[in-house]
């Protein structure tokens, strides 16, 4: 069906979510390099990398040997699922108060339809200041910026 309005769609991704989770949890991780994964003999891979860990070439997949390797003074952090899974069920309920249509895909993404948002909305705010206030509310509330 044609509408007259285009359609306002949010894609919403947390920044590499478990290394991002891991430094909400620990605050003496921030600025560090940090990437999350691990084996039980220390043969396990990174599933996850923060931008810091990054700037050194580790990446989802690498061996956590070699990252250390690469990057001696970085942070390994085993997963800890549970707390990833509470901190995106606060991450999706935030999102939940900016849009009544929220389409989840992942433990950190998801869809936010801001079409059907009635025009008082947009009389007080433009998109990119709505987006940009949702971002800087998850990141001051959830400690994970998106």
């Amino acid at each position: 069906m044609y509408s007259r309005h285009p359609s306002r769609i949010l894609h919403v991704d947390g920044d590499t979510f478990f290394a991002s989770c891991e430094v909400a949890l620990d605050a003496s991780l921030s600025g560090k390099p940090v990437w999350v994964g691990g084996g039980r003999r220390g043969d396990g891979i990174v599933i996850a990398a923060n931008r810091e860990a990054k700037r050194f070439g580790i990446h989802t997949g690498m061996a956590c040997f070699k990252a250390k390797h690469v990057c001696p003074h970085g942070v390994l952090a085993r997963p800890q699922y549970d707390e990833y899974r509470r901190l995106s069920r606060e991450m999706f309920q935030i999102m939940e108060e900016y849009t009544p249509t929220l389409v989840p895909m992942s433990i950190d993404e998801g869809f936010l339809d801001l079409t059907t948002m009635g025009s008082h909305v947009w009389r007080d705010t433009t998109p990119a200041n709505y987006v940009n206030g949702l971002r800087a509310r998850i990141h001051k509330e959830v400690g994970v910026p998106v």
